[in-house]
């Protein structure tokens, strides 16, 4: 493809510059990538075999276009990579860090915007709109969604997310430079930071180019060891202008692309790994499966018919054998491994020849042969017997507790959950979210209704409003405002409902946040959030027409495709005490009482909605420090400090001290933390603690060679030390302080833990300890677990 032809592309779709396409053109389907020495011009190369058959059709379609893709692993993935002796501690620090990374969404409003930047369009937050996005009613829903979204996505599926600039999704594409040589492949990758916008244009974007790194790459479905594979990322010149794709060497005796899962590179996307604790340098590439040795199609000897298409389709539909098929997959490489020959019993699948079935499954549908049927996966679940792995919910089964890496992300997640349903007993209405497991299912439910019996029904839906959105300027134009607002509320609000009732959703968040949680489908059909772009399309182009007529200058100027901020002044407060007026509507009355209020619809206004707040964002204390001023408040009050003062003692093991004075927000943060894991008997506390203090204050004794550990003061408690704490005025910065003192004491675990190679990991033990302690801040705006005292 020549660059105009991209760009022409480019510019249509509204996308920043891409280097692959997929595309349909004509009877030709597959990718093609942009190469510069097409020169000027439309120009488009199609490979014979591109050609699928004669049309003549001449519009290029575009399926998907290359752009950076965050990367999340599944239990495939997870299981290869632990066979190529990737350590357990690697998987557990990464779902703690998932884990962690959701908590500080409910936190902190830097992090709930990436969240939400995720979750939601690109056009529906104009990127810097100051929002309190952790308090405002109707974005914490959205988080909430999100959250439990993610969560039963981890408990499920492993579903674990990589971080962004250390892996990616990548469309595969072949070398046409012929310049890679085997087992290399070119990566260059757009670096992306948290305040990055997803859909804006590449000004001042960043790229990063592999050279002489190595990677791991893997293909879905993985099941064969030989399915994932490494290789050496090198950079060359006549490859600088690909980006954000894998680029395969054409050399060599066998396509790289083919032995990953028999790709074909006509769109097939890559999960491309360069984070340096996932590569598996200690194995060796294992023998690849023989994708070439599957039956071709039957061939007809007469015009292909629509009745013989009717039937292809309706024998795939009736013979979709693959979710078995990787369901026992799993529960035979947990029960033999993955690499196992062994047979449970004669004419039954060993795990490896299992993996090998499942490839031929996935092609049943172009060849029209399926390796097994009802019958024979019968005889494969037969020869498991009666038991299945935790991991696998089977409530049909006995379950044990898998001693393996998915059973050990499991139960993680699952000692997780219950903190994260706790979510939900402030939100009655999405109640629809709560992930719930067959072990934990009836308790969950007797407490769920203790909790609705000892609930306040006059508090249960109450919103409260945010008095700084509301226009309280006295205008003549009031009643009109009122009646265009109550009318425009009236259309979304139905128009949304039918959208909800039509695909069996139960409120906005799942209709916003691209999930259906309330079937059994999993993924939102995306005819339902076409309908929702094109209800905001509706709505904004209403909004705009109802207010065009109350200009009083230059219609021409303030019309539907006017960015607000260039909005005559007149037309800029009528379209925000419109907002206002929206906000109002939905928040308050009947509305803001029903069971599944539909607040979204001032949002879609953000700008205008947000115009008085711009200069005056209403100052508010971080959720974490009122919660851990109050929790010290708690300490003082029992008399249960166990730190003498600001300046505090560590000692090593040949019985050396020193003392360090630290900042009172250490102190702060040691004492609640201590208290809380105290009970736990964790033997390297002391040593851990004594490394954050290191870290946190200029002890110039502490090195290398001494582990140091924090000694803690039986004594009684000292009244001028708890004065200080407990009169401190908590500011902005001693919020992002604590923060960052969880970081730092998480990533003292994690890096011991990460060394650990047994089962019995206190240091992991810890981090999840301190993890649950900062999901109870986030969840019940305290540290203290029930009835702490």
């Amino acid at each position: 493809m020549s660059e105009q032809l991209r760009n022409d592309i480019q510019k249509q779709l509204g996308k920043r510059p891409f280097s692959a396409v997929q595309f349909r053109y004509a009877g030709a389907k597959g990718v093609v990538s942009v190469d510069p020495r097409l020169g000027s011009g439309h120009h488009l190369c199609i490979r014979d075999s591109m050609n699928k058959f004669k049309s003549e059709h001449r519009c290029f379609e575009v399926c998907k276009i290359s752009a950076p893709r965050s990367l999340y692993l599944n239990r495939q993935a997870i299981l290869l990579l632990s066979h190529r002796r990737i350590s357990d501690a690697v998987f557990l620090i990464l779902q703690q860090r998932n884990h962690l990374t959701l908590i500080r969404a409910l936190l902190r409003n830097n992090d709930a915007r990436n969240l939400l930047d995720e979750k939601l369009p690109y056009w529906f937050l104009p990127y810097g709109a100051k929002t309190d996005f952790v308090r405002e009613p109707f974005f914490r829903q959205l988080l909430i969604a999100a959250c439990l979204i993610s969560i039963g996505e981890l408990l499920r599926r492993t579903r674990i997310r990589v971080p962004r600039n250390k892996a990616r999704n990548m469309f595969g594409i072949i070398d046409e430079y012929n310049v890679l040589k085997p087992n290399e492949v070119y990566i260059q990758y757009t670096r992306l930071n948290d305040h990055e916008e997803k859909e804006i244009n590449n000004k001042g974007e960043k790229a990063s180019i592999l050279h002489n790194c190595e990677v791991v790459i893997t293909k879905n479905p993985c099941h064969h060891p030989g399915d994932i594979r490494t290789f050496t990322a090198v950079n060359y010149e006549a490859l600088k202008h690909l980006k954000d794709v894998v680029v395969f060497s054409q050399q060599g005796d066998c396509p790289a692309s083919h032995q990953i899962s028999g790709s074909d590179l006509d769109g097939d996307e890559y999960a491309v790994i360069w984070h340096q604790d996932l590569v598996p340098l200690q194995t060796p590439n294992a023998i690849p499966y023989n994708y070439d040795s599957q039956k071709a199609p039957p061939e007809l000897d007469r015009p292909v018919k629509r009745d013989d298409i009717n039937d292809v389709v309706l024998h795939i539909a009736e013979s979709d054998y693959l979710g078995r098929l990787s369901n026992l997959h799993l529960a035979y490489a947990d029960h033999y491994g993955v690499d196992s020959n062994e047979r449970p019993k004669e004419a039954v699948f060993s795990t490896i020849e299992l993996a090998g079935v499942i490839s031929q499954e996935v092609d049943s549908g172009k060849t029209g042969q399926h390796p097994v049927d009802d019958n024979k996966i019968m005889e494969q679940k037969k020869a498991l017997g009666d038991a299945r792995p935790d991991f696998m919910e089977n409530v049909n089964m006995k379950s044990y507790p898998s001693k393996k890496i998915l059973g050990k992300l499991y139960r993680s997640s699952r000692r997780m959950l219950r903190g994260w349903n706790q979510l939900l007993r402030r939100h009655r209405h999405l109640r629809h979210l709560k992930v719930r497991t067959p072990v934990d299912d009836e308790i969950d439910d007797e407490e769920e209704q203790e909790q609705e019996a000892n609930a306040d029904d006059s508090q249960k839906n109450i919103i409260a409003l945010d008095s700084s959105l509301l226009n309280t300027n006295p205008s003549p134009q009031a009643q009109e405002i009122s009646a265009i607002a109550s009318q425009l509320f009236y259309v979304y609000r139905q128009e949304m409902l039918e959208i909800l009732n039509l695909y069996g959703l139960s409120h906005e968040s799942d209709l916003w946040c691209r999930k259906s949680t309330n079937t059994t489908g999993g993924e939102l059909e995306d005819t339902a959030y076409t309908q929702l772009e094109q209800l905001v399309v509706r709505t904004r182009d209403a909004f705009f027409l109802r207010l065009v007529s109350f200009c009083p200058n230059n219609r021409d100027t303030c019309n539907a495709n006017t960015a607000f901020e260039n909005l005559c002044p007149e037309c800029q407060e009528m379209h925000n005490a419109v907002a206002a007026a929206l906000y109002r509507e939905c928040y308050s009355g009947q509305n803001g009482s029903e069971r599944a209020p539909i607040l979204s619809l001032p949002w879609l206004f953000t700008t205008a909605l947000l115009q008085t707040r711009q200069r005056d964002l209403p100052s508010t204390q971080g959720l974490l420090s009122v919660a851990m001023a109050a929790a010290i408040n708690d300490l003082v009050t029992h008399h249960l400090l166990q730190l003498g003062g600001l300046t505090v003692t560590l000692h090593t093991s040949n019985h050396r001290q020193v003392e360090a004075s630290v900042h009172w927000t250490v102190c702060v943060f040691v004492e609640i933390l201590h208290y809380c894991l105290k009970s736990k008997s964790f033997t390297s506390w002391p040593m851990i603690l004594g490394r954050f203090i290191c870290k946190t204050a200029p002890v110039q004794e502490c090195n290398a060679i001494d582990e140091w550990s924090l000694v803690f003061d039986s004594a009684e408690q000292d009244d001028l030390y708890a004065a200080t704490l407990i009169s401190m005025e908590w500011t902005e910065n001693d919020d992002e302080l604590m923060h960052s003192y969880f970081i730092q004491l998480l990533e003292i675990c994690f890096d011991l833990g990460q060394s650990m190679t047994d089962d019995n990991n206190e240091y992991l033990r810890m981090s999840e300890e301190i993890i649950l302690l900062l999901q109870r801040v986030a969840i019940d705006e305290t540290p203290w677990p029930k009835n702490w005292t």
